[in-house]
């Protein structure tokens, strides 16, 4: 028979590849192998880099299709896991990602979500309103996932993210082992009108804080009573870690002291850092261009105290 005739494929060669395929039984195609370590998730992209493989993913959340960036680490093994919340409502910015990437170094399983409305995801962006829902959707995905120890999953974030975190964690108390907060709003109430006060009411004027605030407390409460941290501090059962910075003229250190008091009234104190030469969004801080040398070293100590405190809880069996 000759060699091109012998070459054909027969239909039941065919029906037992898709077989195999369908089964995951051999490797067919890299988005069939990068969906396996990433169930319930849409894998958009893949990349790998010092053996840490970055995945841009779609998943559900309420109604909306939404996206976010899923590390996994080169560790093997059920990994502890953590969710990482950026801040802004810009998407998963190049510094989210070297963090994240940081994170995965360090062995965790690390999922940054982008929040809907955001960087290709679906819907509109609510300032800490749905993104808790897209965050919350991402952790019970992350739960089901094979490299992921349910038991031993964090909830961080800085600025925005911050304040999704502390409340995706009061929403779902039983779900995260602890929780991070670098400077975070956590009174938004108090926060409102210190942007009026300090930077005048042009602050609050854009199309964004008037699509959520409105013209302030009185005109808006209850856009203001849902995103009110101190309010759920009394649902928050994982250790907490509060972060903030002396010089941040973004989110000013009252944020930190009035929620600290929230912990305490609620019967559960959180552990807060306070780091004197540093301003807002300081785990991010690497540039000698714009910084000392000595607010460098501050904004390492500040990502070492965070790494040291998800250890401390995320890698004890």
């Amino acid at each position: 028979m000759p060699f091109a005739e012998r070459a054909k494929p027969r239909f039941a060669d065919l029906f037992f590849l898709i077989l195999f395929c369908a089964l995951g039984w051999v490797g067919c195609s890299n988005a069939s192998s990068e969906t396996n370590v990433a169930p319930g998730f849409t894998v958009l992209s893949t990349k790998k880099e010092k053996g840490i493989t970055e995945m841009e993913v779609s998943y559900p959340s309420d109604s909306l299709t939404v996206r976010g960036f899923l590390y996994m680490p080169k560790k093997g093994g059920r990994r502890p896991a953590v969710i990482f919340n950026h801040g802004g409502v810009s998407g998963v910015s190049p510094d989210m990602k070297r963090r994240s990437r940081d994170l995965a170094d360090q062995g965790y399983v690390v999922f940054a979500p982008t929040y809907r409305g955001e960087g290709g995801s679906e819907g509109r962006i609510e300032v800490a309103g749905g993104e808790v829902s897209d965050v919350l959707a991402a952790a019970e995905l992350l739960a089901r996932n094979p490299r992921v120890d349910p038991s031993r999953m964090a909830v961080t974030g800085s600025s925005h993210g911050a304040l999704v975190s502390v409340l995706a964690a009061a929403r779902a108390p039983d779900r995260f082992r602890c929780v991070v907060d670098a400077c975070g709003v956590m009174d938004v109430i108090s926060w409102y009108q210190f942007l009026v006060e300090s930077k005048g009411v042009q602050a609050v004027s854009d199309s964004l804080s008037l699509a959520i605030y409105g013209n302030g407390p009185a005109d808006r409460p209850d856009a203001f009573r849902i995103r009110q941290a101190t309010r759920v501090a009394g649902d928050i059962r994982a250790p907490m870690l509060m972060q903030y910075a002396r010089q941040d003229t973004i989110v000013p250190l009252g944020q930190a002291q009035v929620m600290s008091q929230a912990m305490v009234q609620a019967g559960h104190p959180a552990e807060l850092r306070i780091y004197d030469q540093l301003g807002h969004a300081f785990w991010f801080w690497n540039d000698p261009k714009t910084h000392t040398k000595e607010q460098l070293e501050e904004a390492e100590k500040s990502w070492e105290d965070f790494t040291e405190f998800l250890e401390h809880h995320l890698k004890k069996s």
